[in-house]
């Protein structure tokens, strides 16, 4: 499948393979003052293969530097799939402030 010129892929996972490296440019963003960090793998869903995060009171994120001129390619677009969703979460408080999935 040829990619659309007006597209910019930022992270393809799914050509990936399962427990091998992520796709050039991805690395995981670690808090130093934060003992347990989220853990990244590779792995088969649904036959496809796409990133599986185990967290267990733990942060981190996954990251890639970019600069994309928004003028340029206005729309983002992303898949995920969350399968423990929190009942209460409030930003403002630290002890709250947990979620199974953000994008910044």
């Amino acid at each position: 499948m040829a990619e659309d010129p007006d597209q910019l892929v930022v992270g393809n996972f799914s050509l990936a393979t399962p427990g091998g490296p992520f796709p050039q440019g991805w690395k995981p963003l670690i808090f130093e003052k934060i003992p347990e960090h989220t853990q990244y793998d590779l792995v088969n869903d649904e036959q496809q293969v796409v990133v599986k995060a185990i967290s267990r009171q733990s942060s981190s994120g996954l990251t890639r530097e970019i600069t994309i001129d928004p003028k340029e390619y206005p729309v983002i677009e992303w898949r995920w799939k969350v399968e423990n969703i929190l009942q209460k979460g409030d930003v403002a408080q630290k002890s709250g402030d947990d979620y199974p999935a953000r994008l910044y």
